[in-house]
């Protein structure tokens, strides 16, 4: 692969590559040295340039540095980065269900939403530009697929109602992660964890970065079961505005929230689609994007 040969040339050691799951956009391995030294090694997915900005994506995670929050990138090779490995292991969908951890991602989630990076450019929530842009690609790619066309029609429908509805929501803009799935969390220790991948990070609305983390409760498969209640989805909030610098109404936040939950859901359907055309990661991107169709249209009028 291009990053064993990058490796190769850089640290001339032995070295033991193991590739890791949970990568969905790109491949991710566990580079081992012999000195027991470890690194991460991500090669970026096919055609990912059309979807995220790699040099923005650099950017952040140099500006986050100072912040102790996420892995930090030691080399650029082409296709693909050498990071930092970050010691713990990545979440599952059940340590959702523990308090404590919950406690965490609240405290972290509340930091991460308080950092004021990417000064020199303007602060626009990219939600709907992406979710523009990417249709436009699925419209493209998807022009002569007759079994597609009514889901693909059916969305751009939605993507008119939902930012209709919007009108009516305030959500502070702020400096967001968008993805943060179990596997983009490591456990440390009982009383820290560490946002890894920030290649979806941008300034985003409050309400669709909290609504996402509720949803990826549900995994790639969408366990419904799993998706928090009310009464978790309340006491998360408690713990997200008890580290806040500034004062959050708890019910003005449930109710941004609530709104972004079906956005989340058709934002990744809309990714899913784009996925299934371009990746070479294993991985079932039409069946996915599929059931993220569904999760929007279960929580759409709740």
């Amino acid at each position: 692969s291009k990053a064993f040969k990058s490796l190769n040339k850089d640290f001339h050691k032995n070295i033991n590559l193991t590739q890791l799951s949970g990568g969905v956009t790109n491949k991710i391995y566990l580079a081992h040295f012999e000195n027991n030294q470890k690194y991460i090694i991500r090669e970026c997915g096919n055609h990912t340039e059309n979807f995220i900005d790699r040099n923005l994506e650099l950017r952040i995670i140099n500006e986050l540095k100072p912040y102790d929050i996420s892995r930090i990138i030691l080399k650029q090779f082409e296709g693909g980065y050498i990071e930092s490995y970050v010691e713990g292991r990545p979440l599952n969908l059940q340590d959702f269900k523990q308090e404590n951890i919950n406690k965490i991602i609240g405290r972290r989630l509340n930091e991460l939403h308080s950092i004021n990076i990417l000064n020199d450019l303007p602060k626009n929530p990219t939600l709907w530009t992406k979710i523009d842009l990417w249709y436009e690609q699925c419209v493209r790619l998807y022009n002569n697929d007759e079994n597609l066309k009514e889901m693909i029609d059916y969305i751009g429908q939605e993507i008119k109602i939902q930012k209709e509805k919007q009108k009516k929501i305030y959500s502070p803009i702020i400096f967001c992660h968008n993805d943060l799935t179990a596997a983009n969390m490591i456990y440390q220790n009982e009383n820290d964890i560490k946002f890894i991948d920030f290649e979806y990070a941008s300034y985003n609305y409050r309400g669709f970065d909290i609504a996402n983390l509720f949803c990826e409760h549900t995994g790639n498969h969408c366990k419904w079961k799993l998706f928090p209640t009310n009464r978790e989805q309340r006491l998360f909030y408690e713990h997200y505005i008890k580290h806040s610098l500034i004062p959050i109404d708890i019910n003005t936040l449930e109710k941004e929230v609530s709104f972004y939950i079906p956005i989340s859901f058709l934002f990744w359907s809309i990714w899913g689609l784009l996925q299934n055309k371009h990746s070479d990661v294993d991985f079932y991107f039409l069946e996915y994007a599929k059931q993220r169709l569904i999760g929007y249209n279960k929580y759409k009028n709740i």
